[in-house]
């Protein structure tokens, strides 16, 4: 408790930097929902997209990509439309008039499918797996980008590192998980690398979180890829691994699937 006595001056005024950083609870429906990207609104696109949403929130709900490797899946999969409550398009050159039919077939959407919440939760109880239920642990990420001899912080009040920073975002709310970036300034003052593994989730308590997970992500420019290291205290037992992506998404999709695996199964 070193940690909360001797800092609990400094850190006062960074929770009330960071907290509003920090997103609202996901409700329950969220978790059964997915965004895809798709051309045109035919149906010969929308099935293979109900297909690849269906394991997003399969992965979503249960907080395991696992799920996805059991027995007799596919069959579900074929099946996906079953399972849909609903869907919609989003025009993402809404405002742009449609130039002749082959633009028409070819213009982008994101579309949005609504999963029954009752049959998805059935189909993963009959693989044998249960839901990740709410509130899910909020995740304050330390991550440091280290790119061609310079390093910085992700954090919520800088344009430096937006890339990655919406990668994070976006990838987190494919797997139903709140992540939130600290406050560039005070998260430099505090001299990440000097805080153990049990300090951390003290110090993501503060900023409004319950767990830390702090990562460094370093491109290696021989083999032009990402290298990565994760750290996150569970339980009382440290987590760490390692991981190489050809691109920053992919290393957060990894890192953050990694996180949903350790946390949905501490519950």
């Amino acid at each position: 408790m070193r940690f909360i006595a001797e800092n609990l001056k400094f850190l006062f005024p960074v929770l009330l930097l960071c907290h509003p950083g920090i997103p609202a609870a996901s409700e329950d429906a969220d978790l059964y929902r997915a965004t895809t990207f798709v051309t045109g609104e035919r149906e010969e696109t929308r099935i293979p997209s109900i297909q690849d949403t269906f394991r997003q929130v399969l992965v979503k709900v249960s907080g395991t990509s696992s799920l996805l490797k059991v027995s007799n899946l596919e069959d579900e999969i074929d099946k996906a439309g079953d399972y849909v409550a609903g869907y919609s398009y989003r025009d993402r050159m809404e405002g742009i008039p449609h130039h002749d039919e082959q633009g028409s077939r070819d213009r982008p959407f994101d579309l949005t499918v609504h999963f029954d919440p009752e049959k998805i939760d059935a189909i993963i109880s009959k693989f044998g797996f249960h839901k990740w239920q709410l509130p899910r642990p909020r995740i304050l990420s330390l991550v440091k980008v280290e790119f061609k001899g310079s390093g910085f912080f992700l954090a919520n009040d800088t344009d430096k590192g937006i890339g990655q920073r919406e990668a994070l975002m976006a990838e987190a709310d494919k797997l139903g998980l709140e992540v939130a970036l600290p406050d560039i300034a005070k998260l430099e003052e505090v001299k990440m690398e000097n805080l153990s593994s049990t300090t951390l989730n003290e110090f993501a308590e503060y900023l409004g979180g319950d767990i830390a997970l702090r990562g460094v992500l370093t491109w290696d420019d021989s083999y032009l890829h990402w290298k990565s290291r994760w750290q996150m205290r569970v339980a009382g037992q440290d987590n760490q691994w390692e991981g190489t992506e050809e691109t920053f998404d992919s290393s957060f999709r990894a890192a953050l699937g990694t996180v949903a695996e350790i946390l949905s199964q501490s519950r």
